[in-house]
């Protein structure tokens, strides 16, 4: 039995109201991030209690998706209500989709509406629902995701990688590699045209088994020993046959920091703990691009592109500008608030953190005007 290697989640506090008139809705999902949706006019999240709400750049302010005059938002018959319990929104050709959870086992049902939430129809159900911490990808006219699946014979949750057609709501849960090993984490996948990615952490020893969960103490040092392979399988999407194509192993600790970015160029980035390597999926080759050590040795939490530069979050408020990965600049946000960089849409940089949405113009920080403003609203 495969057991999965326990992860950190990421928990994203976001308080944020918004009323108002409607804003002109438009644009197609440019950046799924847990329970944000970023797209080319605005941004979509869903409040703690079934309401949608719309930030607008335009307006600088956060609205109910609501298209009914004199609504005053606080019931069913609002617009923008679409019942409680956990659910994703995003914008694709332009219209509205919204991922919600079904039921206690954590399957989906995906509707699809006009931009404004209304004529709202189920196209289709899903086995499984968008684990929090992970993105999720529009390609094509599908959606994918990495799914929670939670089994009552075997007791535990397993990580698989899921597709939802946008079109007529059709699932796949899709195949997964085998990768030889008794302990395993899913974190993090790509998708090509012709090939389909997917990283794991693995081995053979449960860290588990050395802890005493009485105390939450290490039992003794033999973890300092365990191995742990990074690896990276790819998936020919005509025949469905894996193969191992990067490897890497580290001693103690699990890698903290596993990701699997995209260039501009569209050359794969892998993010191994405190490197940075480019990934030639021609030839397999890898080239070390960046050892984030020597920019950020107190520490960082992600990176994401913006425009031509990178962006990467240390601790709190601070960020370091790379460009052609070297260092140009570094700038701070509030000393009160802790942001996370999001992403970039329509020349606007977008960060989230406990002052909930803010936002930076691209040509500001182009020009070192490094002012991250927070949009207007609560909830």
């Amino acid at each position: 039995m495969r057991r999965v290697i326990g992860g950190v989640t990421l928990a994203l506090i976001l308080l944020f109201a918004g009323c108002g008139k409607q804003s002109e809705v438009t644009g197609e999902t440019t950046e799924l991030f847990s329970s944000f949706m970023i797209s080319q006019s605005g941004a979509l999240r869903f409040d703690g209690y079934g309401y949608l709400h719309f930030y607008s750049k335009e307006t600088d302010s956060w609205l109910y998706l609501c298209n009914r005059p004199s609504c005053l938002h606080r019931d069913s018959s609002c617009g923008a209500y679409w019942g409680e319990g956990y659910a994703h929104a995003f914008y694709y050709d332009n219209s509205l989709y919204v991922l919600q959870i079904a039921s206690e086992a954590w399957d989906g049902r995906l509707f699809r509406a006009n931009r404004y939430g209304e004529e709202r129809q189920e196209i289709g159900r899903t086995e499984s629902f968008p684990a929090p911490a992970y993105t999720m990808q529009i390609v094509g006219s599908n959606l994918y995701y990495i799914g929670e699946i939670w089994s009552d014979d075997q007791n535990e949750e397993t990580r698989v990688l899921c597709r939802v057609s946008l079109k007529d709501g059709s699932y796949d849960s899709l195949p997964q590699p085998d990768t030889g090993y008794s302990v395993e984490s899913f974190q993090e996948y790509a998708v090509t045209d012709e090939y389909l990615y997917y990283m794991y952490i693995v081995s053979d020893i449960d860290i588990n088994d050395f802890i005493d969960w009485d105390t939450g103490e290490f039992t003794d040092e033999s973890w300092k020993e365990i191995v742990y392979a990074t690896q990276l399988y790819r998936m020919d999407r005509k025949t469905e046959v894996f193969e191992l194509v990067f490897e890497r192993k580290t001693v103690g600790a699990v890698p903290h920091m596993v990701e699997i970015l995209k260039n501009r160029d569209e050359q794969f980035l892998l993010v191994l703990d405190n490197q940075v390597v480019e990934y030639d999926s021609n030839t397999g080759e890898t080239t070390l691009l960046l050892d984030m050590e020597a920019v950020a040795a107190e520490g960082w939490s992600n990176m994401r592109p913006v425009g031509d530069l990178w962006v990467v979050n240390m601790s709190h408020s601070q960020f370091i500008l790379l460009e052609d990965w070297k260092e140009i600049d570094r700038f701070e946000g509030s000393a009160e608030a802790y942001y996370q960089v999001l992403g970039m849409s329509d020349e606007v940089v977008y960060f989230v953190g406990n002052n909930g949405l803010s936002y930076m113009d691209y040509e500001d920080m182009l020009n070192g005007d490094y002012v991250i403003h927070d949009v207007n609203g609560y909830w």
